[in-house]
């Protein structure tokens, strides 16, 4: 008797099953595992292009702006340079960070235009600033490595010769985040614009890609030690050895040396001991507006060590 729902076998094979009782194809089988991470993936995708649209209405819209961090003298405690942090208010997602955007901005290929409009301002402030405030005064602006080309040293040229800055009032502080300055064209670069007189600095000097080889082969004229090295100051007795021995090595090849990251006056105290040439951080103010900038400039021109 054949079972109601079933075929007769044939050649001894056993009946296959018809209704509800099917195998799915190979081609409908879903690997949960797979959907797993890929909604994630998918939705950071998303929030991306997202986000890279949004940088680029931001050009337009002029949303960008500069927020200014004074570099502070280790013996007169004077503000000495001003480096120019770039910040983005975004009308609906607020105050968007820099760590978050700037690497879209460098996968964009958004980085070129963004950069020409930082060194353009930041140079026209800083000359206002040495006009009207303080002659002396530097100021630093940071660049991607990715930007080390042919072209910005037309850049930083045209930005000079506009703004009326000395070159040697100019500092550009290269992050490695990846080991671009291993390239030729970013050598070459980098020489063609130390040959104006701006000076080059390694910014994050210990973290990162950075090398002691960068000291010897590129036109440097400073390094930024991570704040990483500071923040334990002046209990971490290995950070402490660390920053000592970095700033003997750069004063024996006459670089300037300054500590970013700065907090408390003991770490100030251990710091020019060491004979850190310069300070930054939240000990002297945090990244301000430019009022308030000129404020604590000119409150600090008056004090002494």
């Amino acid at each position: 008797m054949i079972q109601q729902g079933a075929r007769p076998a044939a050649d001894g094979v056993a009946p296959v099953r018809s209704g509800c009782q099917r195998v799915a194809a190979p081609d409908a089988i879903r690997d949960p595992w797979t959907e797993l991470f890929a909604q994630p993936m998918n939705r950071e995708k998303a929030r991306h292009s997202n986000l890279e649209s949004a940088l680029e209405a931001a050009l337009a819209a002029r949303e960008l702006t500069l927020a200014w961090q004074p570099v502070v003298d280790r013996t007169a405690r004077k503000t000495v340079c001003a480096e120019a942090l770039l910040r983005w208010t975004h009308p609906e997602l607020g105050v968007v960070p820099p760590a978050r955007f700037v690497p879209v901005a460098e996968q964009a290929g958004l980085i070129e235009r963004i950069g020409d409009w930082v060194i353009e301002r930041a140079c026209a402030q800083a000359a206002q600033w040495r006009l009207h405030m303080a002659p002396y005064l530097c100021v630093a602006v940071n660049v991607s490595p990715l930007q080390l080309n042919r072209r910005f040293v037309r850049t930083v040229s045209r930005a000079l010769e506009i703004s009326g800055l000395p070159p040697s009032a100019l500092e550009l502080e290269i992050t490695e985040s990846q080991p671009v300055l291993d390239t030729r064209s970013a050598v070459s670069t980098i020489a063609a614009i130390a040959k104006f007189g701006v000076r080059f600095v390694i910014d994050d000097f210990g973290a990162g890609y950075s090398s002691l080889s960068y000291l010897r082969r590129l036109p440097l004229h400073g390094l930024k030690i991570d704040r990483s090295f500071v923040m334990g100051l002046p209990h971490d007795s290995r950070s402490a050895v660390i920053v000592e021995g970095l700033a003997q090595i750069a004063h024996s090849i006459s670089l300037t040396v300054t500590a970013e990251g700065v907090e408390t006056e003991e770490q100030a105290v251990f710091l020019r001991e060491c004979g850190i040439d310069r300070m930054q951080g939240f000990l002297y103010s945090r990244a301000v507006e430019p009022d308030d900038f000129v404020e604590d400039c000119r409150t600090r021109s008056g004090l002494r060590e």
